[in-house]
């Protein structure tokens, strides 16, 4: 492409636009001022940008538009109408340079409808979109779970982090303590639901940042995680009724045990239908489960040193 004389590429990757350059590779239907502008604040791009594969696509189950640029000088137009054509996406064609959305547009920079019948119809490429095309992409809160959750992966890092960090800590204690422990019945069912919703969580971290996995089966491992943490906990607070006749103590374990368990449950049920609104269940799980276990490992704390 004749924009591409412009572009220089460092040893180290990074790559920029010549100054001089700039306008005429990818702003020339803009007014020079703001030409020298773009030119002046333009931030370094590495190469790796260009060449690193894409973990997730979200064109694959969103919808999709394409804004074609006749006059770019740096992506081919039929490369670009290529690109369309793969994701399935409706075209608008503008008499534009590669910034094509920067305003506001000279009044030569018009429009022509795509000979397409997937195109688009008049309508500034940096205008809102038109009220059909909003239904479209806002009809449901349907999308694709695996791109979401990308976003998600320092909050299931950290949380399987601290998570694992917590259960070792209780672990080392419990056996430090093992004796005392032991001398209440009701202490072994405690230290086992703090490590079992410690557990839990370093669990679900795994399931979420597991590469590769399709959107339904992050769903179901999330739910039987869950289901499975209510079920162990849920045991471990009626198998100790008979020792303790306290009914209030039993009952209210077994309320801070569904409330640590079914925020995971109701994310796994979210996600495997395909609504990443379901990540945000996980968080509320992350936050009652350590939550709770803290208050358990409180009151093991407590119990063992009376």
């Amino acid at each position: 492409m004749p924009g591409g004389h412009a572009i220089r590429y460092g040893d180290d990757g990074w790559t920029h636009v010549d100054l001089d350059g700039f306008g005429s590779a990818l702003a020339h239907d803009l007014p020079e001022a703001t030409q020298r502008v773009l030119a002046a604040a333009q931030g370094p791009t590495h190469i790796a940008c260009l060449t690193t594969p894409a973990r997730a696509s979200a064109w694959r189950t969103l919808p999709s538009h394409y804004v074609l640029a006749t006059e770019d000088a740096i992506l081919d137009p039929e490369l670009q109408q290529r690109f369309a054509e793969r994701i399935a996406a409706p075209v608008t064609r503008v008499r534009a340079s590669h910034l094509a959305l920067m305003p506001p547009p000279p009044p030569s920079r018009s429009r022509t409808p795509s000979r397409s019948p997937a195109s688009s119809t008049a309508q500034r490429p940096h205008d809102p979109p038109a009220e059909e095309s909003t239904a479209a992409c806002c009809d449901g809160s349907v999308a694709d779970v695996s791109a979401v959750m990308l976003e998600w992966n320092d909050l299931f890092v950290m949380t399987g982090g601290a998570a694992a960090a917590l259960a070792g800590l209780i672990f080392v204690a419990v056996s430090l303590n093992h004796e005392h422990v032991l001398q209440n019945p009701v202490l072994p069912a405690i230290a086992a639901q703090t490590l079992g919703l410690l557990i839990g969580l370093v669990l679900l971290s795994i399931v979420v940042l597991t590469p590769g996995q399709p959107d339904v089966v992050v769903g179901v491992e999330v739910l039987l995680v869950g289901v499975g943490l209510f079920a162990f906990v849920l045991v471990a607070s009626l198998r100790t009724r008979q020792h303790d006749l306290r009914r209030w103590w039993t009952a209210s374990r077994i309320l801070l045990g569904a409330l640590a368990t079914l925020p995971a449950i109701t994310a796994g049920g979210l996600l495997t239908l395909g609504v990443a609104g379901g990540r945000y269940a996980l968080s509320v799980e992350a936050a009652t489960a350590i939550a709770v276990a803290v208050y358990y490992a409180w009151i093991l704390l407590i119990e063992v040193r009376r």
